[in-house]
């Protein structure tokens, strides 16, 4: 019999389009019948023919506790929920800690990884709790002045919470770093600034299924401009190579393996995400960005592109989530 697949996608984050994109690209390769469930940039859940930025909302969705997700009366009846949300409202551990109290496999990370993925500094506070190097940077909190920031530029500044390089801007002056975080803040009151590294960004990505942890083989995002902006990522990515696998050297990938098993274990082996390194060529050290529990899927995204260059087709890395996702569902301890 052939799985029925809730797909949510859409949300009420700026990563919207985003999400869209990528649940278009994941229902293509799919094993399954898929139900999708488009969420406006509102906030209302409604039932789809098909997945399109130009939601119909004629089928509203709710969630029942006793049931599950009901529409028009009747329960959607699915062997697993698999939400693409990107950003706040959606990657950030709400949705998660909803599909929690319903009875469905819930093809994502935990509430846990998500929650702590979502924020920039939480996640650099527990890598620098497990060793894990990280780029200096610096909290500003909300209404603080950035004249406060003792950090020596260009820093990047950065929303706390959010992804898509969404917010970001680097600053090498302070009238810069001003308006730097004047941008951010239009995303998250919360504002990290980070020292700017010269170097090269590195990402791989995981899979926790049947019972074994599956990494791919780490790839090299390399920009004309030096910043890998939402610009780069999902309009213009003529501007940006991917080098995949990595060129850098076996010990280099080595440590980033190190680093991601290690992360990976302290979080309880969350479902499957990307997480991301910087490469200093002058030094040769190498640090902790962040990680994505929810990765973009679309058809220039690293996710699928790394998985395709690990010798494991995006069909077949797909599976993987859906069937990891039933599995832990089947193996949850029984709670009278």
């Amino acid at each position: 019999m052939s799985r029925r697949i809730i797909l949510i996608y859409g949300g009420e984050s700026p990563e919207h389009e985003v999400s869209v994109s990528s649940a278009r690209h994941a229902s293509q390769h799919l094993t399954g019948a898929i139900i999708p469930v488009g969420i406006t940039r509102q906030g209302g859940w409604f039932l789809q023919s098909e997945i399109t930025g130009d939601m119909q909302q004629r089928h509203r969705v709710t969630a029942s506790f006793s049931e599950g997700l009901v529409c028009q009366q009747r329960l959607l009846q699915a062997e697993a929920v698999f939400p693409l949300l990107h950003g706040p409202c959606g990657e950030d551990g709400t949705v998660q800690g909803l599909f929690e109290l319903l009875d469905y496999p819930l093809a994502s990370p935990s509430v846990l990884a998500s929650a702590v993925g979502m924020s920039k500094q939480a996640s650099k506070l527990l890598c620098r709790s497990l060793g894990i190097p990280v780029v200096q940077f610096q909290m500003l909190r909300p209404e603080a002045d950035p004249s406060g920031i003792s950090m020596p530029l260009p820093v990047f500044v950065k929303p706390d919470r959010g992804g898509s390089s969404i917010g970001i801007s680097p600053a090498f002056s302070q009238q810069e770093l001003t308006h730097a975080v004047s941008l951010a803040r239009r995303y998250d009151r919360r504002v990290i600034i980070e020292q700017q590294i010269t170097g090269i960004e590195i990402q791989i990505a995981w899979i926790c299924s049947g019972g074994a942890l599956h990494l791919s083989c780490p790839g090299e995002i390399r920009t004309r401009d030096g910043f890998h902006s939402f610009e780069t990522k999902y309009r213009d990515v003529s501007r940006v190579d991917h080098i995949i696998p990595s060129s850098l050297p076996s010990e280099v990938q080595g440590r980033i393996r190190e680093y991601a098993e290690t992360l990976i274990d302290a979080l309880g082996e969350p479902l499957y995400g990307r997480m991301d390194f910087f490469f200093e060529t002058d030094t040769g050290k190498l640090y902790f960005n962040e990680y994505n529990t929810i990765p973009g899927m679309t058809p220039e995204s690293m996710f699928p592109l790394l998985w395709e260059h690990s010798g494991i087709s995006f069909r077949c890395a797909l599976d993987m989530i859906i069937t990891g996702a039933i599995t832990a569902k089947e193996k949850e301890p029984w709670v009278p």
